[in-house]
């Protein structure tokens, strides 16, 4: 997804058709991501997110949260 963008706080990226979020490694100032109706799968990427508030991964393909 880019590393120009570190300060981002809130991402809304519903219905994209996405399968991965290991993008969002570079975003450390995230507080909410709203990524509903994709086709992510895992989680270990959000592992690192400290900041992280609010996570909604509505009906997604998601299988394990470890």
């Amino acid at each position: 997804m880019g590393t120009s963008l570190t300060r981002l706080e809130v991402l809304h990226v519903s219905r994209c058709q996405m399968e991965d979020i290991s993008g969002i490694n570079g975003f450390m100032n995230l507080k909410e991501l709203f990524a509903p109706f994709n086709n992510i799968q895992e989680l270990s990427s959000i592992c690192y997110h400290q900041n992280l508030q609010i996570l909604d991964l509505e009906d997604n393909e998601i299988s394990d949260i470890a």
